[in-house]
């Protein structure tokens, strides 16, 4: 697997950037996040996989990969599936926050 990271620019007076996950030459997905430096926090604006490569572990290898430099921050707009990966990425205890419903 590889991960690349590009910067988008400022939004809404924070750095905003995406990462894009391939493997095997083929992209799977990709995540948009914004970086408050001053915190060092990343806040998460949506992760995207490939329907057919869904359900891998890529999403949760983005996760992992920011968590390495930043204290992760949600805005907790999640889709019906998002909302049950979050928990369970919680269940797991890769992230800690509150289950949310």
């Amino acid at each position: 697997m590889e991960l690349s990271k590009m910067y988008l620019g400022i939004s809404e007076n924070r750095d905003e950037y995406m990462m894009t996950l391939h493997n095997e030459g083929e992209r799977v997905g990709y995540c948009k996040y914004h970086v408050d430096v001053t915190h060092q926090t990343c806040t998460i604006r949506f992760i995207n996989i490939n329907k057919s490569q869904r359900r891998k572990g890529y999403a949760t290898k983005m996760v992992k990969e920011l968590q390495k430099s930043f204290e992760l921050d949600w805005d907790y707009a999640f889709t019906d599936e998002g909302k049950k990966w979050y928990n369970k990425l919680i269940d797991r205890k890769i992230i800690k926050s509150v289950v949310y419903e």
